[in-house]
């Protein structure tokens, strides 16, 4: 388990790097795109599954699992405040 963990690092790190790297701006810019790159799209829809239930902007079926048919205009209305948006991010460290 611990090699595992060790292995793991480098990558939590870089992570962690990226996100520190972050801007309010970067998220405006997200803001603006009305059908993102597929990339960004599934990137953003993961920052909605692990907000599922700590945000309450996030609709959710009795199991606590994201039930939306239009997530991408969910995740625009929680980066409509991007600084507040971002400080949601870094508390997921």
């Amino acid at each position: 388990m611990r090699a595992e963990l060790d292995a793991a690092e480098p990558a939590v790190l870089k992570a962690n790097a990226a996100l520190n790297g972050l801007k309010p701006d970067d998220f405006k810019q997200l803001k603006s795109f009305t059908n993102p790159p597929t990339a960004i799209k599934n990137c953003m829809e993961t920052v909605l599954h692990l907000f599922a239930t700590l945000d309450k902007q996030v609709p959710v079926d009795k199991k606590g699992k994201v039930k939306d048919e239009k997530p991408w205009g969910t995740l625009l209305k929680m980066m409509s405040k991007p600084e507040a948006f971002l400080v949601l991010l870094q508390g997921m460290k």
